[in-house]
């Protein structure tokens, strides 16, 4: 009787899991001032109704063997846990000090142009690797605040689904897996760079030709090198980018998760780059 609930379970969270994948859910958050957002639109007419083809028969699982049902259900459950919306996440979670500790660094540094006293501008409260973030702010500061929240990098490349409310202000921000944190981080390290350089070495005015920007973690040395190549490495405008990449490195604290050999690029530049034109 055991086996055929869990046979019957099984069967319920693949069609949950089928309906949730199927489901295209989005989280309105604000946009950085500044920046853009584009939306690709679809390429292909629509297909109506009456072409289209009926969805197949799930498959029948009673044949087969309880192990394999068993790791099936493993499976759905961890997917269907994945799929959670953060508020709900966070709920179920326990209060985590640690994860407090974590993420306060990067909550300091995104709050500190609204810091008006000792206090901090915001309030934290995280359970497992879900936090929740309050603000006493008005909504005329929203968009900075979740501007700042969504584009100060490196810090923000250790986050993934970041959710926002406004009235009352309820935003839930979710770390990412330890596993993927290196590679994610190094990537924030190479926006933290691109941004920077863009805006102290002239892009704009650069002469005609393009750059190649790569970095490289070594787990050995704990330790991230750049490369800069291109036709214009040599040029002033390449010497600002090697100088703004080192000063990133040389500034920035890695997370504790940094592990093993992780590059990121190489990443082309192609200049002179317009003002409104994006990396």
């Amino acid at each position: 009787m055991r086996y055929l609930r869990a046979l019957l379970f099984v069967s319920l969270a693949a069609n949950v899991f089928l309906f949730a994948t199927c489901t295209s859910k989005q989280t309105p958050v604000a946009a950085p001032r500044g920046s853009s957002t584009t939306e690709s639109s679809p390429t292909t007419e629509p297909v109506r109704t009456s072409e289209r083809k009926p969805a197949p028969a799930g498959r029948d699982i009673s044949s087969l063997p309880r192990d394999v049902v068993e790791q099936r259900l493993v499976a759905a459950e961890a997917k269907a846990a994945e799929l959670e919306s953060l508020d709900k996440k966070f709920a179920k979670g326990t209060r985590t000090i640690e994860t407090e500790a974590r993420v306060k660094p990067f909550l300091d540094e995104v709050f500190a142009p609204f810091k008006k006293g000792p206090e901090p501008a915001y309030r934290v409260e995280c359970r497992d690797h879900v936090c929740k973030l309050d603000t006493d702010l008005g909504d005329n500061l929203a968009n900075d605040w979740m501007g700042r929240l969504q584009g100060t990098f490196p810090g923000r490349a250790i986050f993934g689904e970041m959710t926002f409310e406004l009235r009352p202000t309820k935003t839930f921000i979710e770390l990412h897996p330890p596993d993927r944190i290196p590679q994610e981080f190094l990537g924030g390290m190479m926006m933290a760079s691109l941004g920077r350089a863009r805006k102290e070495c002239g892009f704009a005015d650069a002469p005609h030709g393009d750059l190649s920007i790569r970095l490289a973690y070594n787990g050995t040395k704990h330790r991230v090198s750049k490369q800069v190549d291109g036709s214009l490495s040599s040029s002033p405008v390449g010497d600002c980018v090697a100088k703004t990449v080192d000063s990133v490195i040389a500034t920035t604290t890695l997370p504790p998760e940094m592990s093993g050999s992780v590059d990121v690029g190489p990443w082309p530049v192609s200049l002179p780059l317009a003002d409104d034109e994006r990396l």
